[in-house]
Order: structure tokens, then C-alpha cells, then sequence
């Protein structure tokens, strides 16, 4: 069953769901029931044949908080695409939420346009070795200040980081080993795009990412930036060098001192 957009549901029944034990999605079930403010902890319990929670709770605006334990018996779920995409009223995440889904692939914008998150839990994805892309994660996270060093440190097998902090406004900084065990990552397009609260670069954030094809829009509009590290400059250009993507990799990013002196290539 789908009940999205159905403004007029405000609570949801622990057993709803305890006889469906042969489904295998709950894709879009509670998509747009802006009255939902907190889910049952055991509604996904019997579910142990669920493959798909994609936009499952996508645009509960009224959703304050997620139980730990929701997804605890869903050992087969592989994609948790936009699951929590326009939560609006979430102000944290429980490290231990994903902690049985050790056979996820996909976290693509599980919690976009979430401005009410203030932190990410480091171990949040301690477990999900598979997982291969975080595309859009926290798109328009706007209540992010910082992120842990080692928050993907355990996904090794990731090779998308595209848009994963876009519009992150109130991001201050990068830790230097956010990416350092991401060594088959291809795409980082995006990945601070409009983090305009960036101040600085650390010099050693992609030493290790040498699968790298684009850096396309990686850190466009960060108009906060003081200044580009030259050794991530030389990285994109033996990206470049290679067949890759490196556009408008640093556009607008005129308040960095060194900026007049970048390559046309990275700046437009």
C-alpha cells in the first residue's frame, strides 16, 4: 500500500506491516504525509524480504526523529535511495540506523534536503562495506557544520561522490581524510558544490582518489574559499591530462587569493 501525500495520517500503526512478509519494496509508501512526526520502531520488523526503501518517507516534513533499531531486521535492503529526502523537522540520525544493512549499495540522497541535521553520526556507515555510491546524500544540508574524518572510512568499494554535500552551506570545513580509503572513487562532480561557508581546502583531501575522471563543478560557487591548495590544482590537472572532467571546478571562486592566477579550465 501507498499512502503518499495523504496529509490527513498523522500516526502510523506498529503493525501495519507485520503480515506482508513476502513484499519486497516499500519504495514511495509514505512519500509526501507532511503529518507523520514518528515512526513505530518495530513497522519494518517482519519485512526481512525488503530489498528497496526508496523515498519510503520522502517529504515528512513533520518528522522529528528516527528510532535506531527501524531497520535492524531488513538484512537484504540494497538501495536507501532518498528514504529520508525533505525531512525538514529531522534534527539528527542514530548511528547505529543502518548498522544490519551490510548489503546496501545505494544511499543516493537518503537525507537531501534535510536543513534541520546539525551532525552526522561518524560510524553511520561503519558497516555498509558495498555501498558504491553516496550520490546527493546530504544535498542542501544547510544545518551541517562539519563533517566527521571518518564518516566513509569502511566504504571502499564507493566510487560516486557526486553532489554528496551540494548547497551545504554552513559547512566550515573539510577533514584532510574524509576520502583517504575511497580509492576506487571516479567521481567527486559536485561533491561541495555552493558550500559557500568554506573557508579552506586541505592539500591532501584527494591524495589517494587517483581513479578520479571528474572533479566537474567540485567546488563551484565556494565563494567563501581563501585560497586553493596548489597541490589540488596540479591533481586536477593530471585529471585533465587523462580525458577527464574538470570544468568550472573552481568557478566563482574569487575570494581564493591565488584565483586569477588558476588555469581557465578549472575556473569555467
Amino acid at each position: 500500500s501507498k499512502f503518499g501525500s495523504n496529509n490527513s495520517i498523522v500516526s502510523i500503526p506498529e503493525g501495519l506491516f507485520k503480515n506482508n512478509v513476502n513484499v519486497t519494496t516499500f519504495s514511495g509508501t509514505f512519500d509526501g504525509c507532511t503529518g507523520i512526526t514518528n515512526i513505530p520502531e518495530g513497522l519494518f520488523k517482519n519485512n526481512v524480504n525488503i530489498v528497496s526503501f526508496d523515498n519510503v518517507f520522502g517529504g515528512c516534513k513533520g518528522l522529528t526523529s528516527i528510532p535506531e533499531s527501524l531497520f535492524k531486521n531488513n538484512v537484504n535492503a540494497t538501495t536507501f535511495s532518498g528514504t529520508f529526502y525533505d525531512c525538514k523537522g529531522l534534527t539528527s540520525i542514530p548511528e547505529g540506523l543502518f548498522k544490519n544493512n551490510v548489503n546496501v549499495t545505494e544511499f543516493g540522497g537518503i537525507f537531501s534536503n534535510c536543513p534541520g541535521l546539525i551532525s552526522i553520526p561518524e560510524g553511520l556507515f561503519k558497516n555498509n562495506v558495498n555501498v558504491t555510491s553516496f550520490e546527493y546524500t546530504f544535498y542542501d544540508c544547510k544545518g551541517l557544520t562539519s563533517i566527521p574524518e571518518g564518516l566513509f572510512k569502511n566504504n571502499v568499494k564507493v566510487t560516486s561522490f557526486g553532489y554528496t554535500f551540494y548547497d551545504c552551506k554552513g559547512l566550515t570545513s573539510i577533514p584532510e581524510g574524509l576520502f583517504k580509503n575511497n580509492v576506487n572513487v571516479t567521481e567527486f562532480a559536485g561533491v561541495f558544490n555552493g558550500c559557500s561557508g568554506l573557508t579552506s581546502i586541505p592539500e591532501g583531501l584527494f591524495k589517494n582518489n587517483v581513479k578520479v575522471t571528474s572533479f566537474g563543478h567540485t567546488f563551484y560557487s565556494c565563494t567563501g574559499l581563501t585560497s586553493i591548495p596548489e597541490t589540488i590544482v596540479e591533481f586536477a590537472k593530471k585529471v585533465k591530462e587523462k580525458g577527464g572532467n574538470v570544468s568550472g571546478m573552481f568557478r566563482h571562486c574569487t575570494s581564493a587569493s591565488n584565483y586569477n592566477s588558476l588555469p581557465d579550465y578549472i575556473k569555467y
